[in-house]
């Protein structure tokens, strides 16, 4: 079972969220198990529903020299390595 881990600056109504969302039956349906590392969103509940694990990091934000950015790489390492992760499909420019 290939595990996919999703990157996301956060979960709120928009673009990538949606594509991220829509990503989720089909990959299921691969039988991929979905993870997301998002910072935070009012669409958390969605996407555990949809059996999504996510993981809330302090990585809100829309520029690549954000200090969160840099704050959050261990932890995103970790969840990695944690959960044998086998492929990272980042979303935006940062």
């Amino acid at each position: 079972m290939m595990k996919v881990l999703h990157l996301a600056t956060h979960l709120n109504p928009g673009g990538i969220t949606n594509y991220i969302y829509s990503l989720i039956e089909p990959l299921k349906a691969l039988e991929c198990d979905i993870y997301i590392a998002a910072g935070g969103g009012e669409l958390i509940p969605a996407f555990r529903s949809k059996g999504g694990t996510v993981f809330d990091l302090p990585m809100k934000t829309k520029s690549e020299l954000n200090p969160k950015i840099y704050y959050c790489l261990p932890k995103i390492l970790r969840i990695i390595r944690e959960n044998q992760i086998d492929l990272v499909h980042a979303h935006t420019r940062v």
